[in-house]
């Protein structure tokens, strides 16, 4: 699209500002649960990577930053809350188990960054 950088800069911005709508979707959670609201993010991560494929113009693609905004702060949220779910009650080693998510996070995106590659 041969855009600026002023105008990626503020794409960069918006995103991490609509990010913190992303709360909104703790309370969806509390309301419907987590699992729908992460199958609800899925689907919306799906959307926008499909309107991402025909954005062709700054209109759009500010349009589309805005709703991965959303998107992304909700389902990082989501995930990290669904994960912390699943520790055992009472456990003292909490911090092992965020690190393994971490370190299996930094796996994943060397490995779809791999996979992509080839």
């Amino acid at each position: 699209m041969k855009l600026s950088s002023d105008k990626l800069i503020f794409i960069i911005l918006i995103i991490q500002i609509v990010a913190i709508g992303g709360l909104f979707f703790a309370w969806d959670s509390q309301k419907k649960g987590s699992r729908y609201s992460l199958l609800f993010l899925i689907i919306c991560w799906i959307f926008c990577c499909s309107v991402a494929y025909f954005a062709q113009n700054f209109l759009q693609f500010f349009s589309l930053a805005f709703g991965i905004g959303a998107v992304m702060g909700g389902i990082q949220s989501q995930s990290r809350s669904s994960y912390a779910k699943l520790i055992p009650k009472g456990s003292v080693q909490n911090t092992s188990y965020f690190s393994f998510y971490d370190v299996v996070d930094k796996g994943s995106t060397i490995a779809g960054t791999f996979c992509i590659g080839l």
